[in-house]
C-alpha cells in the first residue's frame, strides 16, 4: 500500500480488495502509478531491488521482499501485473487450511 501511494500521482485512485474462493484468500492493491518496467519485474521481489524509476524515490528496496517472504511463509505467493504508465496490481494469494483436519489431529 505504501508503494502504491509513493508511486502514484496526486488525484490517482488506489484500490484495495480481497476475494475468498476455492484457490484461497486473495488480497490485492491496484494503483494508477508509474508502473514497473518489464525489465525490472523479474527482480522486483529481491532484497534491495529498486527499479530504474524507483531509484528516484526514497525507500530501502525491502518492502516487497518482506511481503513476498510473509506470503511464502504461509504457503502463498505474490503476483505482479504492471505496465509502464498504466499502474500496477499486486496480489497476494494465501491457501486455505482445512481447520477440521487440524482439529482432528490435535485431539488424537
Amino acid at each position: 500500500m505504501v508503494n502504491a501511494v509513493k508511486f502514484s500521482g496526486d488525484g490517482s485512485t488506489i484500490a484495495v480488495g480481497s476475494r475468498l474462493d476455492h484457490a484461497g484468500l486473495s488480497l490485492w492493491v491496484r494503483d494508477e502509478g508509474i508502473g514497473v518496467p518489464e525489465e525490472d519485474q523479474g527482480r522486483i521481489f529481491e532484497r534491495f531491488a529498486r527499479g530504474v524509476r524507483g531509484r528516484r524515490t526514497e525507500g530501502s528496496g525491502l518492502g516487497l521482499t518482506i511481503v513476498n517472504a510473509i506470503a511464502g511463509a504461509h504457503g502463498g505467493i505474490v503476483q505482479l501485473k504492471s505496465a509502464p504508465g498504466n499502474g500496477s496490481t499486486f496480489t497476494m494469494v494465501l491457501p486455505l487450511n482445512d481447520q477440521s483436519d487440524k482439529s482432528e489431529e490435535v485431539r488424537a
